[in-house]
C-alpha cells in the first residue's frame, strides 16, 4: 500500500462535490440537507468493472500488477539508475510500430509472435523481458521524449524529487510557494495546487497549513456559537489545541493562467467562441496533460499518469517495480474532479452572471492527492518510496490468513507485542529476537514469519471483529467483489442499486458513493448509443428532425 491516505483523498473528492451539489439545490431551494460520505462506498464506486464481472458473469478477475488485459506491453521497465522506471501502454499497432522504431528493435515487427494485438496479449511475459532489457540502457526522461515522439504513451516514473521538477508541472504553474507563520521558522515552500484552472477566477494558496488552535475561535465562536470564555476553557483543559504566540497568517501571489488552442478551438467551438454565443457558459476540459505546458500533446493510458502523476512510484515493494491500482482510476479522479470544477463554475454564473473556462488535468489530479511525497523532499531533502518486503513492524499491507488476506494497521502509538501475541494466539512474538524495534528491525523476516503464522490461524472475517474490539486495531478484510455484494455493511446502507439492462438483464451496480437526505441518489441503466440523441439535439439544441436525421445517415451521430 502506499504510505499516503489514498482513500482520504478519493473520499474527499466525492465529499468536495457532494458539497457543490448540496449548495446548487439550496440555491434553487433554499433547503439544506446532511450528506454521508461512507470511504469504502467511494472507493467501491471507483471499480464498477469488478463489481459488474461478478454480477453479470459470475466471474472474478485475477490479480493482474500492472499488466492489461486488452494492451501489451503495458508495465514499468527499468531504466538506468537506481530505480529508475518509465511506463508504457501499447494500444494499437500504430504504437507498437513507435516502440519498435523508438528502440531500435525493428526486428521484433518481424516476430510472429507479436504480428498483433492479440499475440501480443498472448505472449505478454516474453515481451516484457525484451521490453525492460531494452529500456535498460535509457535514461527515463529521454526515453519518455523519445517514446512519445513515436506516438507511444510513455511516461518517466517520478518520485518526490522528480515531480517537483517536472517541467511540464513548473510551467503550467501547478506548485504554488506559501510563507509559514514566524513561530514555525519554516522559509516559503512550494506546495502542490488544485487539480483544475479556472479562466476568470484562477484562486490560489491563500497561506499554509494553520497552526494548532489557530481557527477555534471561529469554528467554536462564530460557527457553532459558543462563548469565548467556553473556548478558553477547553484549550486550557487541553480537550482543543491553542494557537501559540507570535501566529499570523502569510499571504502568497494569485496565480495567473494561459490556456493554448487546442482541438475543440481548431473545431470552431472554444471557449472564447461559445461564450460570445452564452456568456454564463461554463465550459470544462479534460485532458491528459492540460491545456498548456509541453506535455500537452503527449499520449496518455492509467499507467502513465500514475507515473507522470507521482502515485506510482510510492506504491508496491522496494525491492520490485512500481505498481499501480486496478482498473481505471485516474479516469475517476477526473471525472470527480471535473464534476466539482464544474458545479464551482456554476455556482459563480449564477451570482455574477459570468461563465468560464475550466482546466482539469489528469496528472494534477494525481499529484494533488499525494500529501507530503513532495514536501517531504522540500522540507527534508527525503524521498518517499516504496515499502520494504519486511518492515520490523506491524505490516501495512495485506497478510494471508486461513481463508483470504487482511491488511492490519495499529493506531495510537508503538505496537504492545506481548497483547499482540495474546491477541493473535501468536506466542512466538514473544521471541527475545523481537524484544526491542533495534532486534525487530534486525529480525525483520522472522519476525514477518511468526506474524503470518499467527494471522493464519484466524478466519478474515471473525479477526477483524475482535480487532475492532481493541482499541488501536484497525484490521480490514480485503473483499472479494463477490463478498462486496455481500457485505453486511453496504446491506444495511442499500449501497447497491439493482437495475434492469436492455443488454444484460438485472444485475447489482455500485450505488451511491454519498448519501444526501435532501436529493436522494437516482439510479438508472447506462444509455445505448444514440439513446438521447433526438432529446439532446432536438430538445436542448433546436435541431429539427430532419436535421438529425442528415447527421445520423451522414455517420456523424
Amino acid at each position: 500500500l502506499p504510505e499516503i491516505p489514498y482513500a482520504d483523498y478519493t473520499a474527499a473528492e466525492h465529499t468536495a462535490f457532494a458539497i457543490m451539489a448540496a449548495l446548487a439545490h439550496r440555491e434553487r431551494t433554499g433547503e439544506g440537507q446532511f450528506i454521508d460520505v461512507s470511504q469504502s462506498e467511494t472507493l467501491t464506486s471507483t471499480i464498477p468493472e469488478a463489481i459488474l464481472d461478478w454480477s453479470v458473469n459470475g466471474r472474478v478477475a485475477d490479480r493482474m500488477g500492472n499488466a492489461d488485459d486488452a494492451m501489451s506491453p503495458h508495465g514499468c521497465y527499468p531504466c538506468k539508475g537506481r530505480d529508475r522506471w518509465i511506463a508504457i501502454a501499447v494500444g494499437s499497432d500504430a504504437e507498437w510500430q513507435g516502440l519498435c522504431g523508438a528502440l531500435g528493435k525493428e526486428e521484433w515487427l518481424r516476430d510472429a509472435r507479436f504480428a498483433d494485438g492479440v499475440g501480443r496479449v498472448a505472449h505478454r511475459a516474453a515481451l516484457d523481458a525484451l521490453v525492460g532489457a531494452a529500456t535498460s540502457g535509457w535514461e527515463q526522461g529521454r526515453l519518455q521524449a523519445a517514446l512519445q515522439g513515436a506516438g507511444v504513451p510513455a511516461g518517466a516514473v517520478l518520485d518526490g524529487k522528480g515531480l517537483l521538477f517536472d517541467e511540464h508541472l513548473i510551467e503550467r504553474g501547478f506548485y504554488e510557494v506559501a510563507g509559514h507563520e514566524e513561530i514555525t521558522g519554516m522559509p516559503p515552500l512550494p506546495y502542490t495546487s488544485r487539480p483544475w484552472r479556472f479562466s476568470e477566477t484562477p484562486g490560489g494558496v491563500r497561506w499554509a497549513a494553520p497552526t494548532l488552535g489557530r481557527d477555534n475561535g471561529f469554528v467554536l465562536g462564530e460557527m457553532l456559537g459558543m462563548p469565548g470564555a467556553d473556548v478558553g476553557a477547553l484549550e486550557r483543559e487541553g480537550a482543543i489545541g491553542r494557537e501559540p504566540a507570535g501566529g499570523g497568517r502569510t499571504r502568497v501571489v494569485d496565480v495567473e493562467e494561459n490556456f493554448a488552442p487546442g482541438v475543440m478551438e481548431r473545431l470552431g467551438l472554444g471557449y472564447e467562441e461559445l461564450r460570445g454565443i452564452n456568456p454564463r457558459l461554463v465550459m470544462v476540459s479534460v485532458s491528459n496533460f492540460g491545456q498548456t505546458g509541453p506535455y500537452r500533446d503527449y499520449k496518455a493510458a492509467d499507467i502513465v499518469h500514475y507515473a507522470l502523476g507521482g502515485l506510482m512510484y510510492i506504491i508496491g515493494s522496494a525491492d520490485r517495480e512500481p505498481l499501480k491500482h486496478a482498473l481505471r482510476q485516474t479516469q475517476f479522479k477526473a471525472g470527480t474532479n471535473a464534476a466539482t470544477a464544474a458545479l464551482i463554475g456554476w455556482h459563480y454564473a449564477r451570482h455574477t452572471g459570468q461563465g468560464q473556462h475550466v482546466d482539469v488535468s489528469i496528472q494534477e489530479c494525481v499529484a494533488a492527492a499525494l500529501r507530503d511525497t513532495t514536501s517531504l523532499y522540500t522540507y527534508a531533502g527525503s524521498i518517499r518510496g516504496r515499502q520494504p518486503a519486511h518492515t520490523g513492524d506491524m505490516p501495512r499491507s495485506p497478510v494471508a490468513t486461513a481463508d483470504g488476506y487482511i491488511v492490519p494497521i495499529h493506531f495510537g502509538g508503538a505496537v504492545d507485542w506481548d497483547a499482540a501475541a495474546d491477541f493473535l494466539g501468536a506466542p512466538e512474538l514473544r521471541d527475545a529476537r523481537f524484544g526491542t524495534a533495534e532486534s525487530r528491525a534486525d529480525n525483520a523476516e522472522g519476525l514477518q514469519a511468526a506474524l503470518e503464522a499467527g494471522m493464519l490461524r484466524w478466519r478474515k472475517f471473525e479477526l477483524m471483529r475482535e480487532a475492532h474490539k481493541r482499541r488501536g486495531h484497525i484490521y480490514g478484510v480485503v473483499h472479494s467483489p463477490a463478498e462486496a455484494l455481500a457485505s453486511e455493511q453496504y446491506e444495511a446502507r442499500g449501497y447497491f442499486a439493482e437495475l434492469e439492462h436492455p443488454a444484460f438483464g438485472r444485475a447489482r451496480y455500485p450505488g451511491a458513493p454519498f448519501v444526501m437526505s435532501g436529493t436522494p441518489w437516482q439510479a438508472a441503466a447506462a444509455p445505448g448509443l444514440g439513446e438521447h440523441n433526438r432529446e439532446v439535439y432536438c430538445g436542448r439544441l433546436g435541431l429539427s428532425l430532419d436535421e438529425l436525421g442528415a447527421l445520423a445517415a451522414a455517420g456523424v451521430v
